[in-house]
């Protein structure tokens, strides 16, 4: 949903930039956890990756941040009412 939001925003750049930042970022956690703890240091890397990249990122770039916003609380909506038919 939010790769459509980007798309009619004209912001896809930006996700483009996370997705380079999110390489580097993982690069440098598989180079300090995995040496500590294995495979894993690998999964934690990939873990904290993704949630930068999915979570965080998004919100340092001013243009893309409103869309961003929004794409959290419709998420968090998602979620609410998904718990009230459990």
């Amino acid at each position: 949903m939010a790769s459509i939001w980007q798309f009619t925003e004209n912001l896809q750049l930006y996700r483009l930039y996370v997705q380079i930042i999110s390489v580097f970022i993982n690069i440098g956690l598989n180079l300090l956890l995995i040496k500590e703890y294995g495979i894993s240091g690998a999964a934690m890397a990939t873990f904290l990756t993704y949630f930068i990249a999915t979570w965080l990122s998004p919100l340092d770039f001013k243009e893309a941040r409103p869309i961003s916003v929004i794409m959290y609380f419709v998420q968090l909506i998602k979620e609410k009412k998904n718990e009230k038919f459990l």
